[in-house]
């Protein structure tokens, strides 16, 4: 789907409690791009476009901001605003989870994965909850 950049691994590892990166692949599972398109995001008004979900890898490469949400330690990937919202993708770094494999079960891998994205308020990204990673809101 994408890669985390160098300055946001960097910047993970200088936080006071570092987060070591093993890898800078970012991905997203069907269940989640789904889960992006789902009726209630779109009568909402908050879901991504198509075009916006097509675009995710550069979207996150040539975000405006990216966030460290404290309470959810996932990365904020912040897109450009679209009249009183922005669009926000999240990214959970280093996130355990069961694959399941065809032959062998399930394996446990770790990887930086999309759950979520879509837009937001802006007022919603100003709170203590997130800090600055790189970037500017």
């Amino acid at each position: 789907m994408g890669v985390l950049p160098v300055e946001v691994i960097r910047a993970l590892r200088q936080r006071p409690t570092p987060i070591e990166v093993s890898a800078s692949l970012v991905t997203i599972t069907q269940q989640a791009l789904n889960y992006l398109r789902r009726d209630s995001k779109q009568a909402r008004g908050v879901a991504l476009s198509e075009e916006d979900i097509e675009q995710l890898p550069d979207i996150i490469a040539e975000s405006r901001a990216v966030l460290w949400d404290k309470e959810e330690n996932s990365l904020l990937f912040v897109i450009t605003p679209a009249g009183e919202k922005q669009g926000k993708v999240v990214v959970r770094v280093e996130h355990a989870r069961d694959r399941k494999l065809l032959n062998t079960g399930k394996q446990r891998m770790t990887t930086n994965s999309i759950p979520t994205a879509g837009y937001t308020k802006k007022d919603d990204l100003s709170g203590r909850q997130y800090e600055i990673i790189t970037g500017k809101l």
